[in-house]
Order: structure tokens, then sequence, then C-alpha cells
């Protein structure tokens, strides 16, 4: 390896810290900035009672699972189908719906009172004010083009709805809702009592944060955004390109270099 590995210090990574913290008030204020600050049109609610689709693709693998929602107490999960992502090498994008599609039919809890759809969608995707996202690059090795710059929940939808064999199970899926890992990390950080701060981090294929953040800091939020004061945001923080401190040099070891896709 030719550069060697070393810690950094603190001085070092105080300056990495004050890089990011830049860069994310950059991120806020305009689009296709190094940390992108994916706002996210979505809010948690508790009022929710019934069975969800919830679905989960992230680097290594694609998740299928029919989950009960009941007033009181925690989600029940009851029956989880998996697909390795690698085999969506040579994908077009309706190759990926009919792959995925295939699974989420091998549910045999899936019936008629199943309407809603949840999509934990790990790559960088620009949130729709109706719940959806725009997909902006692939990540981990990923890559179907014609995918690129579409929306990702409502054709899966639509596929998944025109399904024969879910079709004669009377089932029809009314809405879909998309949202970054990091989000759904975060929403998770929310349920627990005591604490006045959250950031949803991922660190696995890859690395990410997001926090929730009030919209009076978002000046590139949509003036058709009529929510909630706070919003949770996708920072895509594991674009972070620091710079030591020398001219056009930026602190990427060849372990960054070689994880960094």
């Amino acid at each position: 390896m030719k550069n060697k590995i070393t810690a950094l210090s603190n001085e070092r990574m105080e300056a990495i810290a004050k890089d990011l913290q830049v860069k994310i008030y950059n991120g806020l204020s305009k689009s296709g900035e190094e940390i992108a600050c994916l706002p996210t049109y979505i809010n948690p609610g508790k009022d929710f009672a019934g069975k969800v689709l919830a679905l989960d693709w992230g680097g290594t693998n694609f998740r299928a699972s029919v989950i009960l929602f009941e007033k009181l107490g925690l989600p029940i999960i009851k029956k989880t189908k998996t697909l390795s992502a690698k085999e969506a090498k040579g994908f077009t994008g309706e190759d990926l719906c009919e792959s995925m599609t295939d699974l989420i039919a091998q549910l045999k809890n899936l019936d008629e009172t199943v309407t809603q759809i949840g999509y934990c969608f790990s790559y960088p995707a620009e949130s729709t004010l109706d719940g959806d996202a725009i997909l902006l690059r692939w990540t981990k090795g990923i890559d179907i083009p014609d995918m690129i710059d579409k929306l990702v929940g409502k054709p899966l939808m639509d596929y998944i709805n025109n399904y024969k064999s879910i079709k004669e199970r009377k089932v029809e899926f009314k809405n879909i809702k998309v949202i970054n890992d990091t989000i759904a990390c975060l929403f998770a950080g929310l349920e627990q009592p005591g604490f006045d701060s959250y950031i949803g981090l991922i660190v696995g294929t890859g690395t990410n944060m997001a926090a929730v953040i009030h919209k009076s800091e978002i000046v590139k939020l949509s003036e058709k955004y009529n929510g909630g004061e706070w919003i949770p945001v996708n920072l895509e923080s594991g674009n972070l390109k620091p710079f030591t401190g020398n001219k056009d040099e930026i602190y990427l070891t060849e372990i960054d270099k070689k994880v960094d896709l």
C-alpha cells in the first residue's frame, strides 16, 4: 500500500469536522453540493393501525415483509423474504421490478388488507413532496442506468399491482413512501425517550448520516412545502472529501479510495 495508514490527530479531526459543518450549510442552501442534504417530506406518525408491506434495499440484499402495526405495542414482523443484491447485475429497471415483485409474491400473508408500502431505499435519492423519491445516482456497486433521474416508488408499486399472482389475491396498493436508510434509523431513535437530539447513522456497505433540521435552516426548501417545522434530512455525508490543509489535497487513504464507490 503506497500511503501509510495513520491515526488522525485531534487537530486534524477538528478541521475535518469544521469542513463537514461548512459543507452541510452549503448543501442546505443549494442543490448539487458535495454534501447533498436531501430533505425528506415524511414525518413519522403513531396513529396508524393495520398491515404494511415493508421493503428494504441496501447494498447487500433486498428484503420484503408484511408488518402489523397495532395501536399499542411494538410492530409485528410476520415473515421476511430476502434477495441478494448481487443478482441485480446487468438489470434494467423493469428487470429489477420483476425480481422484487417475484419475491414479494412469495409472502403468503399478503392480502387485500395490505394497501400501503413503506420502502427503505438506501441510495442517494431526492424526495418528492408526495413521499416518493427520484434516484440521483447509484452506489455500492449497483448500476442500472435507465432508473437514474426517475421515480423510485411509483413504478415499482404499479408493477406490483399488475403482477398476475398478486392481482389474483385482490391485492391493490394505494400508496408508497420512500425513505433513505439513515432516515429509517433516525425515526427509530425518535422512539427513545430522554434525549433532546438524534442522528441517524449507517456504517455498513457505506456510511451516511441523517438529522432533523428546522425548515428555516433549509434555504433550498421547496416553496410548495407546507408541512411541519422540523424536517428529516438525509445528509449523504459519506460523500465528504475532507481537505488535509494543503492546497487541493484531499485526505483519502488507499483504503478510502478502494471503498469510496
